[in-house]
């Protein structure tokens, strides 16, 4: 009998803030399909979480920005639809964080062309404000979390064609004034690649790199 085993990973990732003054932006990603992380995670559906990592990586190798915020989903087993992030910019860097969400928009629209095309990045402009941003050290972490956190299929069944044997899903990620907490569904008929996807989560994502405040 086949059966893949569900099991979930939270990582708890802390952070220290700072005050800061500036202009707020609310980076909205959504209009993705989702659908559940067991049945539907073999359909090359975007995770919205992992795409707000991506976001926020090139986002900082194009302008200057704090980190305030990440929020996504509500369910570990369901691929997330929309996650959001709270940013602070100077006033005149504002305008290219805008080019940039237009840009990423056209090209993940052309990434995921059949299976995911109706992702859309807003930006919202919510005004200057006075806000308790991440620390630098604290804003790295969060996005190195983002961009290598595992999502998707990680292996076929040798065996079965077509089947899908491990697969992750980061499905929540909510931030609070001390930490940042994303949490994943791992699946898979292999306990052995279940507990070495799970070990990855907790060793190289946060044990070298991410507790180090």
């Amino acid at each position: 009998e086949f059966r893949r085993v569900l099991f979930r990973s939270v990582s708890h990732i802390p952070v220290t803030r700072l005050d800061a003054e500036g202009e707020k932006l609310t980076v909205k990603i959504s209009g993705l399909m989702g659908g559940h992380s067991g049945a539907e995670i073999d359909k090359n559906r975007a995770n919205a979480n992992s795409l707000l990592g991506k976001f926020l990586h090139g986002l900082d190798e194009k302008t200057d920005f704090e980190l305030i915020s990440v929020q996504g989903g509500q369910k570990d087993n369901a691929i997330t639809r929309e996650a959001t992030a709270e940013i602070l910019v100077l006033e005149e860097n504002a305008d290219a964080v805008r080019e940039y969400a237009a840009s990423v928009q056209g090209a993940w629209r052309e990434e995921y062309a059949g299976t995911d095309e109706g992702i859309t990045v807003t930006v919202e402009d919510e005004g200057k404000q006075e806000v308790r941003v991440l620390h630098p050290t604290s804003k790295e972490k969060v996005i190195f979390f983002l961009v290598n956190v595992p999502y998707g299929v990680q292996k076929m069944s040798g065996t079965i064609k077509g089947l899908v044997e491990t697969s992750t899903n980061i499905g929540i990620l909510k931030t609070s004034e001390n930490e940042v907490m994303g949490s994943s569904s791992i699946r898979s008929s292999v306990e052995t690649a279940r507990d070495s996807l799970s070990e990855h989560h907790k060793v190289h994502l946060q044990g070298r790199k991410l507790l180090f405040l």
